[in-house]
């Protein structure tokens, strides 16, 4: 079937028309969210948000590029925000393990309360 049609199809919520979209495109759309992400299990996730998203916003599909470069682009744009999200929450963790390392002062003996709060 021709883009067009399929395009046609998946705006008419046609399950068949969606099915063969994401089949066509699925493990293209994986392997680079793999190679973005290096973690099969996120790539699995984020593989179905793509789709979830191109769907969604298959309207403003133009036509004026080939439908996997828009869905690469869809792609990308996706592993990036969860690359983001990845090192943000890896830098509030690190924050958060440092603030009670420092704040969870045990010892007894005020010298080395002292030299662990200059560390």
């Amino acid at each position: 079937m021709d883009t067009a049609n399929l395009i046609k199809l998946c705006l008419a919520r046609d399950h068949a028309g969606i099915q063969e979209l994401v089949s066509n495109h699925q493990h293209a759309v994986f392997r680079l969210c793999l190679s973005i992400l290096d973690n099969s299990a996120e790539a699995d996730e984020a593989t179905q948000d793509v789709f979830i998203s191109a769907l969604s916003s298959l309207d403003t599909f133009r036509g004026e590029s080939d439908l996997s470069t828009w869905l690469n682009s869809i792609t990308v744009n996706l592993c990036r925000n969860r690359l983001r999200k990845r090192r943000t929450k890896e830098r509030l963790i690190q924050t958060l393990q440092s603030i009670f390392r420092f704040g969870g002062v045990s010892s007894t003996y005020p010298e080395e309360i002292v030299i662990q709060r200059e560390a």
